[in-house]
């Protein structure tokens, strides 16, 4: 995987969600060049946290953007950093309890752990590591 390090800023919340493909989409190509396969579980990963920062990160316009840093990682720790940025209150990463059955919501970092070889969280930046 080559060396690279792509950001890109989306201040309208979820009205972005097609740029966020369409920019996902373009790490294929020069600078990232992400093979094919590693492209789904990235999707999946930025899609979901987007959407995390977007509904519970208070971020809509200009403003307070939701900022995504995508880069490749060095050995040993080979793969890829996601860093996810919004301007909401924060919260605690602890252990997630799994949602009732029924409820319409509350899988978010479920899904994240299950996706990320390891995930934290500071000063407002959800960090994804996702190794090959």
């Amino acid at each position: 995987m080559n060396a690279f390090h792509v950001s890109n800023s989306f201040d309208r919340g979820l009205d972005d969600l097609d740029r966020l493909h369409a920019w996902i989409d373009s790490l294929s190509l020069p600078p990232a060049s992400l093979p094919p396969a590693v492209l789904p579980r990235l999707r999946l990963a930025l899609v979901e946290a987007f959407t995390n920062a977007v509904q519970h990160g208070l971020s809509s316009g200009p403003d307070h953007p939701v900022v995504i840093r995508v880069s490749s990682q060095p050995e040993p720790d080979a793969g890829l950093r996601l860093d996810i940025t919004d301007h909401g209150p924060g919260f605690r990463l602890g252990p997630a309890a799994p949602p009732s059955e029924h409820a319409e919501r509350g899988r978010g970092l479920i899904v994240l752990r299950a996706l990320a070889d390891q995930i934290e969280y500071q000063n407002h930046t959800l960090s994804l590591r996702l190794r090959p």
